[in-house]
């Protein structure tokens, strides 16, 4: 395993240009070491603009949608370094500087265990930092939450709650993405189903009290 070095793992599932346009922007990010993204069943080619576009890139496909928890499961296992960078495939306004900032904020303070990036995210700005897809942690913590009986949208509430559980400092930094939302993706009443969806598995996993501690509380430590 590589020691203080960074694998991005990027799921995805039928994004088209928008996956294309975030790793794009990761494909020029100096400190990354290792790019793994995970096609997830996509019903389109994408994944082979994506192996003539970025020959360097690592891609992993699924032959069936398995959801967002079994994709970084797989990119995962095919890591090669110690520390990983989860990044959603739906990213717009993606930086360059700032995710290598991020980086190098993330290995000179040996005491954070996890950074969030928080995203500029002015329709759910209370839950833009505990259900941000963007996180860089340490593999071996990784490995121990995707042991835990979680499903798609679960997964960033699930690390929270392991990082709290074991008092391992977190840590939360603003940059300038967003995500795009899923009522944009599909037709508008598809993409509010899908919404409504991620409420009831997170609230399924960690329940109301679980959701509001984090809401309010987690993490404290802010990294300008």
């Amino acid at each position: 395993m590589g020691m203080n070095k960074i694998t991005c793992i990027v799921p995805f599932y039928n994004e088209g240009r928008r996956v294309l346009k975030v790793l794009n922007t990761l494909d020029k990010v100096k400190n990354i070491d290792e790019i793994i993204c995970v096609d997830d069943g996509s019903q389109d080619t994408t994944y082979k603009k994506i192996i003539k576009k970025f020959p360097k890139i690592k891609i992993i496909r699924h032959e069936k949608n398995l959801g967002k928890v079994a994709a970084v499961k797989s990119g995962y296992h095919a890591s090669a370094n110690d520390m990983i960078f989860l990044i959603d495939a739906d990213l717009k306004n993606l930086q360059k500087n700032e995710l290598e900032k991020a980086i190098k904020d993330f290995k000179n303070n040996k005491k954070i265990k996890m950074l969030i990036l928080r995203r500029k995210n002015p329709l759910f700005s209370l839950t833009d930092t505990i259900l941000s897809g963007e996180r860089i942690l340490y593999k071996k913590d990784l490995e121990k939450i995707l042991k835990k009986h979680i499903k798609n949208y679960q997964l960033e509430v699930a690390i929270n709650e392991y990082m709290i559980e074991n008092n391992k400092l977190s840590a939360w930094k603003k940059y300038s993405a967003n995500n795009t939302y899923k009522v944009f993706k599909k037709n508008f009443f598809e993409g509010l189903k899908n919404e409504i969806k991620m409420s009831q598995e997170i609230i399924d996993y960690i329940g109301y009290p679980g959701y509001v501690k984090q809401l309010i509380s987690f993490p404290k430590i802010q990294i300008k």
